[in-house]
């Protein structure tokens, strides 16, 4: 175990590299994009009570926490924006 006094930065960015990254299935993809698709084309970026009233509308989206979504918003924003510079 490492010793937090010791080095109390390196525990921190240690700890933050533990959380477990979980691939987004097709069927979470398309629940958001159903619920959240208008964001996608306006390049806006949904508030929370937005996200927390889709999350309570569909069963598959509950499996994420409001800010997944938003970030999974933002990637794919940024990801065809990239693709369109690059053209």
């Amino acid at each position: 175990m490492i010793k937090a006094v010791v080095y109390p930065d390196v525990l921190i960015a240690a700890a933050k590299r533990l959380c477990v990254k979980r691939i987004w299935t097709d069927e979470e993809k398309m629940a958001v994009q159903a619920g959240l698709g208008s964001f996608f084309y306006l390049h806006q970026l949904p508030g929370k009570n937005v996200i927390l009233q889709c999350m309570e509308q569909h069963p598959v989206r509950r499996n994420r926490q409001s800010r997944n979504i938003k970030d999974y918003i933002r990637n794919i924003q940024l990801k065809k924006l990239s693709l369109h510079v690059t053209d």
